[in-house]
C-alpha cells in the first residue's frame, strides 16, 4: 500500500527535522564504510541503466558504462552488510574523510575517478567486493587500486552490530535508529 509507505517515510523526515543540526553533527559510530564514487553512477545514467538516454544493444562503451551502476553495486554490498548485521556508511569518498574506519570496501563498478582511486589507494583499511575498476573517469584504461578482496574473516569482527544504532549529539539529545529487516511495513 502506497499509503502506508509513505508514512513510513514521513516519520523518518519528521525524525530527521526535529533532531536538525544537531542530529547531523552527532558521530556515527559505524566502523565499516561503502566507498561511494559519483564516476561510475553517471555513465551508467548515459548507458540507460538508470533512467536515461542509453546505447544501442551490444555497444562496448554501453556496457562498460552498464558496469559502471555505482549506486547497484554499493546496494549489494548494503544488502550482504544488513543481512550479517553489520553496522555501516555509505562514504562520498571525494568528499568525506575515511580516516577511523577500521574496514571501506571498495563496490565492484568498472570506472572509478582516479581522484577516488588514488584516495582509496592511500587508505590502509580499503579492500574489494569484486573486480577493481578497469577505467577511470574520462575512459582512460588501467587502474590505480591494487586491494585485497574482502574475506568473510574481514566481515566476522563487525557482525550483530547493525539492528539498533545510538548517537549522540553534541547537544547530548540521543538518537537511536532501528533496522526492521522484515519486508512487512510497521
Amino acid at each position: 500500500n502506497v499509503l502506508e509507505w509513505w508514512w513510513n517515510l514521513r516519520c523518518l523526515f519528521l525524525c530527521l527535522e526535529a533532531g536538525g543540526a544537531d542530529l547531523a553533527a552527532s558521530p556515527v559510530p559505524a566502523e565499516v564504510a561503502i566507498a561511494y564514487d559519483h564516476a561510475g553512477e553517471r555513465l551508467a545514467r548515459w548507458a540507460g541503466v538508470i533512467d536515461g538516454a542509453g546505447f544501442p544493444e551490444g555497444s562496448e562503451l554501453g556496457e562498460l558504462c552498464a558496469a559502471s551502476n555505482t549506486a547497484a553495486a554499493g546496494m549489494a554490498v548494503a544488502r550482504q552488510l544488513v543481512a550479517a548485521g553489520i553496522e555501516f556508511d555509505v562514504v562520498d569518498v571525494t568528499r568525506s574523510p575515511l580516516e577511523g574506519y577500521r574496514l571501506v570496501i571498495v563496490p565492484e563498478v568498472a570506472v572509478m575517478s582516479r581522484a577516488t582511486q588514488e584516495r582509496l589507494a592511500s587508505t590502509p583499511t580499503a579492500r574489494r567486493a569484486g573486480q577493481l575498476p578497469t577505467h577511470d573517469e574520462v575512459g582512460e584504461p588501467g587502474a590505480l587500486l591494487d586491494l585485497d578482496l574482502v574475506e568473510p574473516s574481514d566481515l566476522s569482527a563487525f557482525a550483530g552490530t547493525c539492528d539498533t544504532s545510538v548517537r549522540t549529539g553534541p547537544l547530548g539529545r540521543c538518537y537511536v535508529t532501528a533496522v526492521n529487516r522484515s519486508r512487512d511495513i510497521a
